[in-house]
């Protein structure tokens, strides 16, 4: 087998893992939320979700990273940061 495509194996299980684990975090402080009963283990679900979604948006832009060309780069990272624009000037609209 070529060492190439074997370190792409390796590369994308790894990446495969990394996805699976934060995906799960994610999913364990949502039932954690929802079952908590104390203030204390709201805070603790959700410093544990707000992990695992950083991590879901850093896999995104390591997969952005490793496949898209150079010149379009820029456009595909810019979509992953969007929603924090756009929630920036939406939330106040929100209070009013």
């Amino acid at each position: 087998m070529d060492p190439k495509f074997k370190g792409q194996r390796k590369a994308f299980i790894s990446i495969l893992q990394c996805t699976l684990s934060v995906l799960t975090s994610a999913l364990v402080a949502l039932i954690l939320m929802a079952l908590c009963q104390n203030v204390q283990t709201f805070c603790a679900a959700q410093v544990i979700y707000w992990t695992g979604m950083n991590g879901v948006d850093y896999i995104f832009n390591i997969f952005i990273a490793d496949t898209a060309l150079m010149q379009n780069r820029l456009i595909w990272m810019a979509f992953t940061g969007f929603p924090y624009v756009v929630n920036t000037f939406v939330s106040p609209l929100s209070e009013s």
